[in-house]
């Protein structure tokens, strides 16, 4: 269900914000985004929402993509140090069912490489675990709590070395709290304009909060 290493890459760098990395926005502190097909989907509404607010971004999103695949771009973020990182990654780990233990493994090398990129705040969203109706993954519930439980695990132990802390988002609460802006299959978002900025404000406030 993967692709070659060198196909994901080229596939992210498209939201690179063009080559070389370069931020989106004219001035303000620096902020990186690393996503999946929901951060994907909101592209424009997130980058419009966050340097609205005041911040620089840089970011790569790809659909279908695994943490583990999505940390091999991260390290094209190394040399233009974002000093926040906001992740939207784990959906595809959970649809593979991967096992704890890579769950973790995982966790801890993207972690490892912002630590050491530079990065101060680290805030990771968490995955919905209820009305989620995959056809490719009946176990999702189970895999989503399980990556859940060790997410928040890795995120409390590793905290304490990063400068402003690294934590747990709750698209899984904030998706459940707002039902009209949540897609069909229940882990997406809803195919709208409202549904798309509503997510682009959020990510702006997690952003925010690591000020």
């Amino acid at each position: 269900m993967t692709r070659p290493l060198a196909a994901v890459v080229a596939a992210a760098v498209v939201l690179l914000a063009a080559t070389g990395c370069r931020y989106e926005g004219d001035a303000g502190p620096r902020a990186g985004l690393l996503g999946d097909s929901i951060s994907f989907s909101a592209d424009r509404e997130i980058v419009s929402a966050v340097t609205g607010g005041g911040w620089r971004l840089v970011r790569a999103s790809a659909p279908g993509r695994t943490t583990a695949e999505m940390t091999a771009v991260a390290e094209r973020f190394v040399g233009v140090s974002p000093s926040v990182m906001v992740i939207e990654l784990g959906a595809n780990d959970a649809v593979l069912g991967h096992s704890a233990t890579r769950m973790r493994s995982d966790i801890r090398r993207l972690l490892g490489l912002l630590r050491r990129s530079g990065v101060a705040c680290v805030r990771w969203a968490d995955l919905p675990t209820t009305g989620v109706r995959l056809d490719v993954a009946p176990r999702f519930a189970v895999d989503a709590a399980r990556w859940n439980r060790v997410l928040g695990e890795e995120l409390a132990a590793a905290s304490p070395s990063f400068r402003r802390g690294a934590a747990v988002a709750g698209y899984g609460g904030w998706l459940t709290a707002r039902p009209g802006r949540r897609g069909a299959d229940g882990l997406h978002l809803a195919d709208s304009p409202a549904a798309r900025a509503a997510f682009g404000r959020w990510i702006h406030q997690l952003t925010a909060g690591c000020r």
